[in-house]
């Protein structure tokens, strides 16, 4: 029989996000370019935030779900990865995360723009 119960406001859903913290997320992203340098720690991290600002954009400042971050590394077991207001924690609401972000980065993005084409905008983001 499937599991069928929705979460909510009522019923808060829990994630849980396991993350390799080995030597080997120092090396370079096999699909980025050399020059961009990217390596697969921030290709990661780039993915855990663009989905946590998915998830926060649609819980609408509700407790919908709760998110625990976790890093693995085969000699030291695994540790909480919040950091700032939310370290120490094991796992945090989804508001929690949305009102307390540990930084931001400004990204360059292309948009079509019908009198000039394609422009490049910067845009500050949270993480």
């Amino acid at each position: 029989m499937p599991y069928t119960r929705k979460m909510g406001e009522d019923h808060p859903g829990l994630f849980v996000f396991l993350l390799d913290l080995s030597g080997s997320m120092k090396l370079a992203w096999p699909a980025s370019s050399p020059s961009s340098g990217l390596i697969k720690a921030e290709f990661v991290a780039n993915i855990l935030n663009r989905t946590l600002r998915e998830i926060g954009g649609l819980s609408l400042n509700k407790r919908r779900c709760d998110v625990a971050v976790i890093g693995y590394e085969s000699d030291e077991g695994a540790t909480s990865l919040w950091a700032g207001k939310l370290a120490g924690r094991d796992a945090v609401s989804i508001v929690e995360i949305v009102n307390n972000p540990v930084g931001t980065v400004e990204k360059e993005e292309q948009r079509a723009d019908p009198e000039m084409g394609v422009v490049v905008v910067k845009r500050k983001i949270n993480y």
